[in-house]
C-alpha cells in the first residue's frame, strides 16, 4: 500500500514562518550583501525549505546555517524552528536514526524555555515527525503515543492545522493495522477540520479515505475519493502528492485486475518519485510494477522492477516493504523454476513476518490510545528510587575495587624494579653485539639505496612514457566525442530514444552519427574495424567521410551514400601503402524526410536494421560486403530498403558486440536469439527505461568476464 504521505504533504508537517518564497539566486544574491543575523537567518531558512524535497543533503546545510545565526542571535524560538526543520530533512533522507537525535536535543531545549504559543506548536511537531519516523520502522505503539503527546498539544493551543494532521497520522496507524473502522473515523475528523478551515492538506485526506474504501473492496466510491483529489491537486500542481495519488488510483485498478491501467499509474507515480529523489517511493513504486509484470508473466521484467525494490528497501532498512518484496521474489522464482532461490526468498519472507507480528503493537496502542491524558508519575518515581540504589550500590563497589586496584600496583611496582635490573644487564650485552652488526647492516644498506635509486629513476622514466601515452588517448577520446552527436541534437530529433554505447577501451571502432540536412535526418550505426586507438582512427576517416557525402556532395539515398563511402574509404587507406589495405567499416544507414517521418529508407553494410512492432521482430539483412576493398564487382550496388512505420513502432540499429559478448553460465556468447528475445521481454517499459534494463541483462550476463569488442546499441520509439 502507497500511503497518504509518502509524498511530501501537509498531512506531515507544518512550517513556522511565512516569507514570500524568493527563487534561489535572488537569496543568494542577497546573502553576498552581508544582511544582519535577523535577514540572513530567515534567507537560509528559505533556502533550506527549497532545497528540502529536492536534495535534503543541501537543506540539512541551509538549515544549520539558519541555527548557526539564531543562536548568534540567542533566540531560542528560532533555534529550534531551524532544529524541526532538521527533522523534516532527515525524514525525507530516510535518516530516521538522525532524525530521532536532532528530536531529542529540541525536545530537551523546550524543556527549559518558556512555554510560548509558537514554542508548543514546534513541540506539538517534533512529536509528530517523531511518531511517523516510528512509523516507517513499524513501531507502531510508540508511534501513536506520540501522535497523541503532539495532538494534545494541538488542542490546548486551538492549533487546527496541527490537529488536522495528527488525526490523519492516528488514522495511518490504524490503516496499517488493519482497522479500517477506526482509521476512516480518524480520516474523517481529519478532513472535517481541514475542509471547515480551508487546509492545503484536505487532498491527502480524501485519499486516505479512498485507500479506506479500496481496502473494503467498495473500488467505486475509492475512486471517486482519489479523482477528486487528482482535480485539485492538477490545478494546484502540486506534484508531491499528486504521486501519492496516482499510485492510489494504481491500486484501485490492479484490485480490480484492471492490470494495463494499474500500470500506468505506477510508472506516473514512479516517475515523480525518481524527479524528487524520494527512495521509499521508489521502492514501493517498483515493487508494484514488479508484482503486475508478474501477474502478465513477464518473468524477466518482474525480477529487474524486484530486484531494483529489494535493493532499496535494504539499503533504507524497510523491513515491512521487504517482506513483501521477498513474497513477490518467492512466487517469481517459483515459477521460472529456480527452487534454491524460491525457498531463499520465501525464508526471510517468513524471517520478516514473523519478527514484524503486529498482535502485541495492537494492544500496546490501544491501551496507550485510552490512557494518553494520565500521568504515569507512580512508574517514574519507583524508576527514580530504583535507579538511586543502583547508584549507591555501583559507587561502593567501586570504592572497593579502586582499593584492591592500589594493592596490585604495589606489588607490580616492586616486582618490575627487579625485572629492570636483569632486563638492563642483558641489554648492555646485546648493545655491543648489535653495534658491530649495524656498522655491517649500514653498509649493505647503502649498496641497496643506490640499487633501489637506479630502479626508482627507470620506474619514473617508465610511468612519465605511460602517463604521456594515456594522455594521448584520452585527447583521442575527446576528439573521438566531439564527433558524435550531442545529446542535445540528438534528443531534438529522436526524444524517445535511448543509445547504449560502451567502448572496450578509451576509444573505440564503433559510432553512432547523426546529420540534419535540406529537411531531411540521417542516421546510423558503424562498426569500425578493429577497437582501440586504431579502430578510433578508422572511425573518424569513416565518421568524416560520411559528414562530407552528405554536406558537400549533397547525396541523399543512402545506398548512394555507401557506394561514395567506400570509395572514399578505401581510397584514402590505399592512398599510402603499398599492400592492399581492407579497413573500414560496417554500417547500419537510414534516412527519413521531416514532411514524410514515418516512411523510412535504410541501407547496410554488413548490419541489419530490426522492428520491433506488436510483440514481434521485423529484420531488415544489410548487404554481405563491408565498406572497405573487397573483391566484388564493380557495378555492384547496395540494397535499398523502404519500409512504411507506424506509431509505437521501435527500431534498432546496433554493432555486432552486444551479440557477441560471452558470460552467461556457459561462457558464451549473448546471441541474436537471446538479444531479440530480451527486446520482445522488455517492449510493455518505456524506452529510455527498456535501455537500463538491456544494460543490466548486459552486465549481469557478463559478469567477470571482460568485454569482448565494442558495444553499440540504439533503441527509437515512433511517435
Amino acid at each position: 500500500m502507497f500511503k497518504s504521505g509518502i509524498f511530501v504533504g501537509g498531512i506531515f508537517f507544518c512550517y513556522f514562518f511565512s516569507l514570500a518564497q524568493s527563487p534561489k539566486d535572488s537569496l543568494i544574491r542577497l546573502l553576498n550583501q552581508n544582511p544582519p543575523d535577523s535577514i540572513a537567518y530567515n534567507i537560509f531558512l528559505q533556502l533550506g525549505n527549497q532545497f528540502q524535497q529536492i536534495n535534503p543533503d543541501s537543506a540539512l546545510h541551509f538549515h544549520q546555517k539558519a541555527i548557526d545565526k539564531a543562536i548568534l542571535l540567542k533566540d531560542t524560538f528560532r533555534i529550534v524552528q531551524a532544529m524541526n526543520l532538521q527533522i523534516i530533512d532527515n525524514y525525507i533522507a530516510t535518516r530516521h536514526e538522525n532524525g530521532k537525535k536532532i528530536a531529542e536535543n529540541l525536545l530537551k531545549i523546550i524543556r527549559n524555555s518558556s512555554k510560548t504559543k509558537p514554542i508548543l506548536k514546534i513541540e506539538a511537531s517534533t512529536y509528530n515527525l517523531l511518531g511517523l519516523i516510528e512509523k516507517e520502522v513499524s513501531n507502531f505503539a510508540i508511534a501513536i503515543e506520540y501522535f497523541f503527546k503532539a495532538l494534545k498539544i494541538n488542542e490546548q493551543i486551538a492549533d487546527m492545522q496541527g490537529q488536522s494532521n495528527n488525526f490523519g497520522n492516528i488514522g495511518h496507524v490504524y490503516f496499517e493495522q488493519k482497522d479500517f473502522n477506526k482509521a476512516s473515523k480518524y480520516y474523517q475528523k481529519a478532513l472535517e477540520i481541514a475542509e471547515k478551515y480551508e487546509l492545503a492538506n484536505v487532498t491527502n485526506h480524501l485519499i486516505s479515505l479512498g485507500n479506506v474504501e479500496m481496502s473494503l473492496k467498495k473500488y467505486e466510491t475509492a475512486e471517486k475519493y482519489f479523482f477528486r483529489a487528482l482535480d485539485i491537486l492538477e490545478k494546484r500542481e502540486d506534484f508531491y502528492t499528486m504521486g501519492a495519488c496516482y499510485n492510489s488510483i494504481a491500486e484501485n485498478y490492479e484490485s480490480q485486475n484492471k492490470l494495463y491501467q494499474a500500470l500506468e499509474y505506477y510508472q506516473k507515480s514512479l516517475k515523480i518519485a525518481q524527479d524528487i529523489e524520494n527512495q521509499y517511493a521508489v521502492m514501493i513504486n517498483l515493487n508494484s510494477i514488479g508484482g503486475i509484470y508478474l501477474k502478465l508473466q513477464n518473468y524477466p521484467l518482474a525480477e529487474y522492477f524486484l530486484t531494483r525494490s529489494l535493493k532499496i528497501a535494504k539499503e533504507i532498512s524497510a523491513l515491512e516493504n521487504e517482506r513483501d518484496i521477498q513474497e513477490n521474489l518467492a512466487q517469481l522464482y517459483e515459477k521460472t523454476q529456480r527452487p534454491y532461490l524460491a525457498l531463499q526468498a520465501l525464508q526471510r519472507h517468513l524471517h520478516l513476518k514473523d519478527s514484524l507480528s503486529q498482535t502485541e503493537n495492537i494492544k500496546a496502542f490501544l491501551q496507550k490510545e485510552l490512557q494518553y491524558n494520565y500521568e504515569k508519575q507512580k512508574l517514574a518515581d519507583s524508576l527514580k528510587n530504583a535507579q538511586e540504589i543502583t547508584i549507591k550500590n555501583s559507587e561502593i563497589s567501586r570504592q572497593q575495587a579502586e582499593i584492591r586496584a592500589k594493592k596490585n600496583e604495589q606489588i607490580a611496582l616492586f616486582g618490575g624494579l627487579f625485572s629492570a635490573l636483569l632486563l638492563a644487564g642483558v641489554l648492555y650485552n646485546r648493545f655491543r653485539i648489535t653495534n658491530r652488526q649495524k656498522r655491517i647492516i649500514e653498509k649493505q644498506k647503502q649498496e641497496v639505496e643506490t640499487q633501489k635509486n637506479i630502479v626508482e629513476l627507470q620506474k619514473a622514466e617508465i610511468e612519465h612514457k605511460n602517463q604521456s601515452i594515456l594522455d594521448s588517448i584520452r585527447y583521442a577520446q575527446r576528439i573521438q566525442n566531439a564527433l558524435l552527436p550531442n545529446d542535445k541534437e540528438w534528443q531534438q530529433v529522436f526524444p524517445n530514444s535511448f543509445i547504449l554505447y560502451q567502448p572496450r577501451d578509451i576509444v573505440a571502432g564503433d559510432f553512432y552519427w547523426l546529420e540534419v540536412w535540406n529537411n531531411k535526418v540521417f542516421f546510423a550505426v558503424a562498426d569500425c574495424t578493429g577497437h582501440g586507438v586504431p579502430g578510433a582512427m578508422v572511425s573518424m576517416v569513416c565518421s568524416s567521410a560520411l559528414t562530407k557525402i552528405i554536406l558537400e556532395e549533397n547525396l541523399t539515398e543512402p545506398h548512394c551514400i555507401l557506394e561514395r563511402a567506400k570509395k572514399i574509404i578505401t581510397e584514402t587507406f590505399a592512398k599510402h601503402g603499398e599492400r592492399e589495405v581492407k579497413d573500414g567499416m560496417e554500417i547500419a544507414l537510414c534516412s527519413f524526410s521531416f514532411d514524410k517521418p514515418y516512411h523510412l529508407t535504410f541501407c547496410g553494410a554488413k548490419r541489419p536494421l530490426w522492428v520491433l512492432r506488436n510483440g514481434e521482430i521485423l529484420e531488415f539483412e544489410g548487404d554481405k560486403m563491408p565498406i572497405a576493398q573487397f573483391d566484388y564487382s564493380e557495378k555492384f550496388s547496395f540494397t535499398q530498403h523502404l519500409i512504411d512505420l507506424y506509431k509505437n513502432d521501435r527500431i534498432f540499429l546496433f554493432s555486432d558486440g552486444f551479440a557477441d559478448q560471452f558470460g552467461g553460465e556457459k561462457n558464451k556468447k549473448i546471441g541474436s536469439k537471446n538479444l531479440k528475445i530480451w527486446l520482445k521481454e522488455s517492449a510493455s517499459v518505456p524506452i529510455q527505461e527498456q535501455g537500463k534494463w538491456l544494460n543490466e541483462k548486459l552486465q549481469n550476463w557478463k559478469k567477470h568476464e571482460n568485454q569482448t569488442d565494442d558495444i553499440t546499441l540504439i533503441g527509437i520509439e515512433i511517435s
